[in-house]
């Protein structure tokens, strides 16, 4: 059996034409997503993170902001909320 590289390190992508589907171990979305709190890991196959496209990141830290809930700044610009603030799934904003 051969096993990828990618698959090794705990990441798998499914190509869907618009948008990709990730799976990560929860070892390499904690490294993925610093700073921001995951579900605990364990159990079954589970959501942890959606990543949403904006156009104006700016403005979808304010309305985060408004709502309530604290966005972490990433490396790469984008912003995180953690699942905390969403239903048990962290929210990534590109």
């Amino acid at each position: 059996v051969v096993v990828s590289d990618a698959v090794m390190r705990g990441v798998a992508q499914i190509a869907t034409g618009a948008a990709p589907i990730v799976a990560l171990s929860h070892a390499a979305l904690a490294k993925q997503l610093p700073g921001v709190a995951l579900p605990p890991a364990g159990g079954p196959a589970q959501f942890a993170a959606i990543y949403l496209s904006t156009g104006d990141l700016k403005q979808a830290a304010a309305a985060l902001r408004a709502s309530g809930a604290q966005p972490v700044a990433l490396s790469d610009g984008s912003l995180a909320v953690g699942p905390d603030a969403a239903h048990g799934v962290a929210l990534i904003f590109k």
